[in-house]
């Protein structure tokens, strides 16, 4: 944006502190989120993560008089957030009655979630060509809002035909709230264990791991997305470009869209060299047997 973090660091808000800063409900605030991207003013941070150059009306006060209006300039993370999350619980103001107390679930917005669990062979459908084809999640999808959509996927469908379906309105470029797919293999099994209350050991893929030698820790600590270190033999891109062997970089990253057979081999490489690396690159060329 042409501005120091020191320069604007007391305008850089939450969504709910803009909410509250502005007295705005959480579609208003969506709606000037909407402008702000529309105008080339939204950038991504890192993934999940936005920060979005917002105008607001805000005024000048003598005790209850107001004596100045102005429009005020503020940066927003994730300002798309509140509406987004309403459309699981419902609006907040219809959640809490007087004094915050909460009100009969009668009054609440119907929400949800519903899990689907799909199989399907490797050979005939690659995971990336399942969520970009199939489901029409597009990379950067950020940066070209509707046309990324693949023609005929779902999610085309859904957005050209979202009355015929249900909806209200179009899903958003953000709403995940409509469809979501599992990025790779292991988020697949981590979200089964959140969503299905499961352990790796009672899922099919969780049991794959297990049986190559990963122990059930290790497979939770990368449900975190910790940073990891490319084995020495592995050869991956992140996007477009390849990372270097030996370079540290986001788990997420290396293994989004790879097939089962493909993420299974990076993941043991990487169990692997966690066990082996360092006395390796400390000089031990000895033989395990």
């Amino acid at each position: 944006f042409g501005e120091t973090y020191e320069d604007v660091k007391a305008n850089i808000i939450t969504a709910h502190q803009t909410k509250d800063r502005y007295k705005c409900s959480s579609a208003e605030l969506y709606s000037a989120w909407e402008r702000a991207r529309l105008e080339h003013k939204v950038v991504c941070l890192k993934p999940d993560v936005y920060v979005g150059k917002l105008n607001f009306q805000n005024s000048t006060f003598v005790g209850n008089i107001s004596i100045r209006d102005y429009v005020e300039d503020v940066y927003v993370l994730n300002g798309f957030y509140p509406a987004l999350k309403e459309a699981y619980a419902g609006p907040q103001d219809q959640q809490e009655g007087a004094g915050g107390k909460a009100v009969s679930d009668s009054t609440k917005l119907e929400g949800g979630v519903h899990a689907y669990e799909l199989e399907w062979d490797e050979i005939t459908l690659e995971w990336a060509e399942f969520r970009r084809d199939i489901i029409g999640v597009a990379p950067s999808i950020i940066k070209n809002a509707h046309t990324g959509l693949k023609e005929g996927s779902f999610l085309q469908k859904l957005h050209d035909n979202y009355d015929e379906m249900g909806l209200v309105s179009p899903p958003s470029v953000y709403d995940k709230s409509t469809i979501y797919v599992s990025p790779s293999p292991l988020r697949a099994l981590s979200e089964r264990c959140t969503w299905l209350s499961r352990s790796p050991n009672d899922d099919d893929y969780g049991k794959v791991l297990l049986r190559r030698g990963v122990p059930e820790e290790q497979i939770l600590e990368w449900f975190t997305d910790p940073m990891v270190k490319l084995p020495k033999a592995a050869a991956v891109t992140v996007g477009s470009e390849a990372v270097a062997k030996g370079k540290s970089v986001k788990l997420s990253s290396i293994i989004e869209d790879k097939d089962t057979s493909q993420c299974t081999a990076l993941l043991v490489g990487l169990y692997d060299t966690t066990l082996f690396g360092p006395s390796q690159e400390a000089g031990c060329h000895c033989t395990i047997s």
